[in-house]
């Protein structure tokens, strides 16, 4: 009644392709000067009847059409007539405009207006074209506010800087959220109305400078945020995962996350999540301690619901006396079981080992020469690039990195691949580089790659490092339970004790590599006898130097491939054994093949849970547990999670039990992968950034599927309540 009827003039209105070209296939918005009640709907391409609209029934309207108050009109070329005017057929214009029920409505709206008169918005025309045109604005702030919060939020999933250089003159307008905010206005027609109208608004603003970005950014971080601790709250269990890492600037950074399950009707998902990215300058354990204490307090999740920590090897971390882990106890005054990241375990027991030999060591130090050479110029990259050609499935040269935790599998993969190409390249290298500091590297590099040593301990180191990195890369699965990983890490110890046991096995090994040696001119025993050549002690030293053990080539390699395993298999069962003992409970009464309970297991485990568990009322359950699923139901740890999960009404401390299995961490993976995203986020040329701003960037970039699926309607009414000029 107010706004009149919607009389929209398009400049081009949309053609009806049911009707054919050469009549009238669209709507003319002359008709309004004729039929002043006719209102038009863009987004149905229909026509309606004001009136009619609004007073569809009551007496005189029981044969109306409710086409034209509800469903619409679209016929266009019958609108002014149906026919040939011989035939005398009228158009629908005419007859409805004309008929009996449209006259009801009429009277119906002049009566209600008669009775109305002195409410002034309803005879104002002024004020009613004020309403529409405040509306209309109102539309085209909104819709240029959301494109400005998508834009920021693409940015920030993407990880991708805002803004240009600072001391630069047009540094503002070289950024990112400028320049696309400009190429999305060439393609909107509204974006660019409402920008190319900033005059025309209080103070000019259009939300394009620095603070309105970083208003922006902050708004977007807190809405993801929001939903990880809503996600930990409802879970009612989380587990703490923290490590440290200089950034840019030189400050030292801590990556809080927390693992979780997250449960819906049907099914269930365990997650791990950035809570937050913040400085630490306190190093040691009671530091560390009071940044995660605090960290977790200020996202509103409860310590009390905290059931696992994890951290890396450092004695500040993971020290029983003094370490972040025993100050967490200390601070929250009860038991929290501590998991040491298992795959930083992992890498430190693959690299003592291989430090345990001098030939698998020396191994090792050449193919870091080996990626030194060719990656330290571009023309000597060439050359391994051409050699490589020819080879299906090639692979370059890796470095062997302390912190990337399979890189050494890597490294002996590329080699082992396109060994052959290898020294084709090395030799070319040696022969014509005119550098002698080069050339004399890659003589070197030559010499010890067509060695008996190097092909040896290449083709044990193989076999052995495949299977540390397969197991390397499951214990960094998000979704990988901490039963499972230990029973991996315990396959991965059998399988290494049946190679080290298998004597024949390791001689057929060796013998393989002599073979292979031939093909490369290399003389497996001559080459051993120069450079392993008996010592015998002096006299002074050993009054019967003749009895000093030989070896041959056989022995000596299967003593040094020994050596390796009897390292790899004694480390990593000191190393899982802590853990085992902290979650022997639970794996007494999870693990299958089900076995019957006992009352200190149920009473250890109870202890576990944040909530209060009562001993028998557990042990009912998992009395009935252990008889109710059929065989097929328990042939595996996942299919045993999902009938607990499907029948939780039933067995709900089950179902909890489970749970804390899935929420225990198996290694601190998250974090690290926060670090490789926080070295693009705050680069060097981003290296000024507020730590605010970096918190709030950092989980936009880390979290992208809880980026992706914010409501940008939900951000903009929160961003449209923040006071503002």
């Amino acid at each position: 009644m107010k706004l009149g009827p919607h009389q929209p003039k398009l400049p081009v209105f949309p053609r009806n392709e049911e009707i054919i070209v050469k009549k009238q296939c669209r709507f003319s918005s002359q008709w309004y000067n004729v039929y002043p009640h006719l209102e038009y709907s863009i987004s149905q391409d229909a026509a309606f009847c004001f009136v009619c609209s609004l007073f569809p029934t009551g007496p005189g309207r029981e044969m109306a059409d409710n086409a034209w108050s509800s469903v619409g009109v679209r016929t266009w070329h019958k609108m002014i007539s149906c026919g040939s005017n011989s035939k005398g057929k009228t158009g629908k214009f005419a007859k409805h405009f004309s008929s009996k029920a449209h006259k009801s409505a009429l009277a119906d709206f002049y009566s209600f207006n008669r009775d109305s008169s002195n409410v002034d918005m309803l005879l104002d025309k002024e004020r009613r074209v004020n309403a529409i045109q405040e509306k209309e604005d109102s539309l085209a702030n909104e819709g240029a506010a959301c494109i400005l919060l998508d834009v920021a939020r693409t940015l920030g999933r993407q990880g991708l800087p805002f803004r240009g250089s600072s001391t630069h003159e047009h540094g503002e307008k070289d950024g990112n959220f400028y320049q696309i905010v400009q190429l999305v206005s060439r393609h909107c027609p509204s974006l660019k109305k409402w920008l190319s109208e900033a005059r025309l608004r209080p103070y000019h603003v259009t939300y394009l400078s620095a603070q309105s970005q970083n208003e922006m950014i902050a708004i977007l971080g807190s809405c993801v945020r929001s939903k990880v601790r809503q996600d930990v709250k409802d879970s009612k269990m989380f587990s703490v995962m923290a490590d440290t890492t200089p950034d840019t600037s030189k400050k030292d950074r801590l990556a809080v996350a927390v693992r979780y399950v997250k449960e819906d009707s049907s099914t269930y998902a365990v997650k791990e999540r950035l809570l937050e990215i913040r400085e630490t300058t306190e190093k040691t354990g009671i530091g560390q301690a009071n940044d995660i204490i605090e960290s977790l307090e200020e996202n509103g999740l409860a310590t009390s619901c905290l059931v696992f920590q994890s951290y890396d090897f450092a004695s500040n971390m993971s020290g029983h006396c003094h370490g972040a882990q025993a100050e967490i106890e200390r601070k929250l005054q009860r038991k929290i079981p501590y998991i040491a990241c298992q795959a930083h375990r992992t890498n430190t027991v693959v690299e003592h080992a291989c430090n345990s030999s001098p030939v698998i060591q020396e191994l090792f130090n050449i193919l870091q020469d080996l990626y030194v050479i060719f990656s330290g110029s571009t023309k000597r990259h060439a050359v391994l690039s051409h050699h490589f050609g020819p080879i299906e499935n090639s692979l370059q040269p890796r470095n062997i990195s302390k912190t990337r935790w399979t890189a050494r599998s890597e490294s002996i993969r590329a080699v082992w691949a396109s060994l052959e190409a290898v020294l084709s390249s090395l030799e070319e290298v040696n022969n014509s580089t005119v550098e002698m500091k080069v050339k004399a590297t890659a003589s070197g590099l030559l010499k010890k790659v067509k060695s008996f040593d190097f092909i040896a301990s290449l083709m044990f180191m193989k076999n052995i490092m495949l299977k540390t990195k397969f197991l390397s890369d499951e214990l960094q699965r998000e979704e990988l339970n901490i039963i499972e990983a230990l029973e991996m890490t315990k396959a991965t110890i059998i399988s290494l004790e049946r190679i080290k046991g298998d004597e024949t096995a390791m001689t057929s090994q060796i013998t393989a590599a002599t073979e292979y040696s031939k093909k490369l001119g290399i003389d497996a025993e001559a080459d051993f006898a120069k450079h392993h050549r008996t010592r015998r002690p002096p006299r002074r030293l050993d009054e019967h130097p003749e009895t000093t053990a030989v070896l041959d080539l056989y022995q000596f390699f299967g003593k040094e491939f020994k050596c390796v395993l009897d390292v790899l298999i004694t480390e990593f069962k000191e190393k899982i054994q802590p853990t085992l003992d902290i979650i022997a409970p639970l794996s007494r009464l999870l693990q299958l093949p089900l076995q019957q309970a006992l009352p200190t297991d149920i009473k250890a485990v109870a202890e576990m849970i944040p909530s209060n568990v009562d001993c028998e009322v557990l042990a009912a359950e998992l009395e009935v547990f252990t008889k109710v699923p059929s065989q097929d139901e328990l042939a595996s740890g996942d299919r045993v999670i999902h009938f607990v999960y499907d029948h939780r009404a039933i067995l709900p401390l089950t179902w909890k039990l489970y749970k804390l299995v899935l929420t225990a961490p198996i290694s601190v993976a998250k974090d690290e992968r926060t670090f490789s995203h926080l070295k693009f986020v705050k680069g060097v040329y981003r290296s000024t950034m507020a730590d605010k701003r970096l918190d709030n960037l950092m989980i936009l970039n880390c979290e992208k599927d809880l980026t992706d699926s914010l409501d940008i309607e939900d951000v903009l009414k929160i961003w449209a309540s923040k006071p503002r000029r």
